[in-house]
């Protein structure tokens, strides 16, 4: 389709996923097509396995490191915890970090007893009234590092107090203070997303920049992210203030 392939000038590096930098297919550009008909073609059930290898066979957007599209690489570094830890990734999460941290309402499937507090979804399109949206249904392919996960308000206020402490909680370490000051470096320059504008990129997260761009309130140096179904969360180190 008037594209031309080329090699791969190197393979595509943790930081590369961490920075959103790999180059990995996401719905649009060169490999959107094929990549949309690769994904419709797996069984419902695939696991983030399964997934992984269907977009490892997808051409690069672009050479690895050369420029940021958030897409999936945070999916494919949960494909990464899970290969190296030999866990699938809700055992991990939940022994590793939400356990740990006393989140005893977070995971990737609600159990029946639970469900009444499920919040409802809402959408409109083209100015029509709200109406409930159709919510995700848990399942094994939805155990995915970039998102699938449900929990309340306390519990990510215990994980964004982790990293605001950095990186312990309660008696319990999760994360060194150095993890943390790399996680909040400047990998980035400048965010490419039009609402994130006045922030760079650290490691998987949006930190506001010196300089007034962003017009947001808050200190230099806060950071974050913005979830799709507006599970917002920033925390500003130096007012010691956490905002989910």
């Amino acid at each position: 389709d008037g594209y031309v392939l080329v090699p791969a000038e190197r393979s595509i590096t943790i930081h590369d996923l961490l920075t959103q930098q790999s180059g990995l297919a996401t719905g649009a550009g060169p490999a959107g097509a094929q990549w949309r008909e690769s994904m419709a073609a797996l069984p419902s059930g695939a696991g983030l396995a399964e997934r992984m290898g269907v977009l490892a066979r997808a051409p690069l957007v672009f050479q690895p490191g050369s420029a940021f599209l958030y897409g999936p690489s945070t999916d494919v570094l949960g494909r990464v915890i899970e290969v190296i830890s030999g866990q699938s990734l809700d055992v991990f999460l939940q022994e590793r970090i939400f356990a740990p941290l006393g989140m005893v309402d977070t995971g990737f499937v609600v159990p029946p007893e639970k469900l009444s507090r499920v919040a409802t979804l809402y959408t409109s399109a083209d100015g029509s009234p709200l109406r409930p949206a159709q919510q995700r249904i848990t399942g094994r392919w939805l155990f995915s590092a970039g998102g699938g996960l449900y929990s309340t308000a306390p519990d990510y206020l215990r994980f964004c107090q982790m990293l605001l402490n950095g990186g312990e909680l309660e008696g319990r370490r999760l994360l060194s203070p150095k993890s943390i000051e790399l996680m909040t470096a400047r990998h980035v320059e400048s965010i490419p997303i039009s609402f994130l504008k006045g922030q760079h990129f650290g490691l998987g997260v949006a930190v506001k920049k010196d300089n007034g761009e962003s017009g947001l309130l808050g200190s230099p140096g806060t950071y974050g992210w913005s979830g799709a179904y507006n599970t917002y969360f920033r925390i500003d180190p130096k007012e010691r203030l956490v905002l989910v």
